[in-house]
C-alpha cells in the first residue's frame, strides 16, 4: 500500500501533537528532578545530538565546523551544568 504525498503529510502532523506531548512531560520531569536551571540546558544539546545520529542513520559526513559546533555545545552544557568545574588550587 502505498501513501499519497497528501495522506503522508496528514500522518506527519498528526503524530507531532503526541511527539510533543511527550517531551513536555519528559522536559516536566527533567525540571521536577534537575531544576529550571539545569533542565533549561537540556535544549542546547538536539542539534549535536542530531547531526552525531545523521552520520550512522542517513550517511552524512559532517563539515570540520558541524563537528566544532557539536563540540562547542557539547563543552558549553557540561561548563554551565557544573559537570566540568574547574577548581582552584589553593596553597
Amino acid at each position: 500500500m502505498t501513501l499519497s504525498p497528501a495522506r503522508k503529510s496528514s500522518n506527519t502532523f498528526t503524530s507531532r501533537p503526541r511527539c510533543s506531548k511527550c517531551w513536555i512531560a519528559c522536559y516536566g520531569l527533567a525540571v521536577r528532578h534537575l531544576g529550571a536551571s539545569r533542565a533549561a540546558l537540556i535544549a542546547a544539546l538536539p542539534p549535536a545530538f542530531a547531526t552525531l545520529l545523521a552520520i550512522p542513520i542517513l550517511g552524512e559526513t559532517p563539515t570540520p565546523l558541524a563537528l566544532l559546533g557539536v563540540a562547542l555545545a557539547v563543552v558549553g552544557v557540561a561548563l554551565a551544568s557544573g559537570a566540568l568545574a574547574f577548581r582552584r588550587r589553593t596553597g
